[in-house]
């Protein structure tokens, strides 16, 4: 609103400065810009959930690389982990802990390969 006025469709302000909140409500919502700068530390996806869990099955951030694959980290439901990868090929993030707890030996370097659920084991 401005100045308690509804703008509605296409309305061009030219540059404008909003010092309050803004609600957008919409089922999309499009930003045309080169750069956006968030001040806050946290960003919330999925925000408004209900659910005990991610309804949709995943959610995260997907990076559009033109005409290659897009690039996602997501978090998956379905094995209650977080992902990382080409479109149709991502790959479990292992943490420090888990390394650190799977790779103890006293034989000097360790090597590790993916299993065929994609779970890092050591060589």
């Amino acid at each position: 609103m401005v100045n308690n006025q509804q703008l509605v469709g296409s309305t061009n302000l030219g540059k404008t400065n909003i010092y309050d909140d803004l609600n957008i409500n919409n089922e999309r919502t499009t930003i045309e810009s080169s750069q956006v700068n968030i001040k806050d530390n946290i960003v919330t996806i999925n925000s408004g959930e209900t659910s005990n869990k991610v309804t949709s099955g995943i959610a995260g951030i997907e990076i559009d690389r033109g005409s290659s694959s897009n690039y996602k980290i997501i978090f998956d439901e379905q094995d209650f982990k977080l992902k990382i990868g080409i479109d149709n090929n991502l790959q479990n993030i292992a943490t420090e802990e888990y390394v650190n707890s799977n790779s103890s030996s006293n034989q000097g370097d360790v090597f590790f390969e993916l299993d065929e659920n994609g779970d890092i084991m050591i060589k």
